[in-house]
C-alpha cells in the first residue's frame, strides 16, 4: 500500500485562494501517479494523472482540476515503492496573505520488523 493522504484544503475564487500540491519523488525511477481531491463529503471532486522523473518534483492546483469554493482532502497514488513519494498541499490566498500546510502521510506506516 503506498497511498498517501492529506486532511485538508480549502479553495475559494472569490477570496482568491488556491491550494497546490507539492510531490517529490525520492527515488531513481520515474514515478505514475495520480492526485485526486475530495470534497468535505468525500466525494471526488477533480483528478489528474502524472509521471514524475526520478528525483523530480511537481506542483498541482486544486483549482486547476477545476475545483471551486469548497474544502475537502486529497489522495496520491503512485506505482512505485513505499517512500518513493512525499508530498505536502499549501493553502493560500495572495489578497489576504493567509496560508497553511497540510502534509500526506501514508495510509499504513510500513516497518521490517518482525514479531
Amino acid at each position: 500500500e503506498t497511498t498517501l493522504f492529506s486532511p485538508g484544503f480549502f479553495v475559494n475564487t472569490g477570496a482568491a485562494y488556491d491550494a497546490f500540491v507539492e510531490i517529490r519523488n525520492n527515488t531513481t525511477s520515474s514515478v505514475e501517479l495520480t492526485v485526486r481531491a475530495y470534497n468535505a463529503a468525500g466525494t471526488i471532486v477533480g483528478s489528474t494523472t502524472a509521471t514524475l522523473a526520478s528525483n523530480g518534483n511537481t506542483a498541482v492546483s486544486i483549482t486547476a482540476l477545476g475545483v471551486t469554493n469548497t474544502n475537502g482532502s486529497v489522495s496520491i497514488t503512485h506505482n512505485g515503492p513505499p517512500g518513493a513519494l512525499v508530498a505536502n498541499i499549501t493553502t493560500l490566498s495572495g489578497t489576504t496573505g493567509l496560508s497553511f500546510d497540510a502534509p500526506f502521510a501514508p495510509r499504513m506506516v510500513w516497518s521490517t520488523f518482525q514479531q
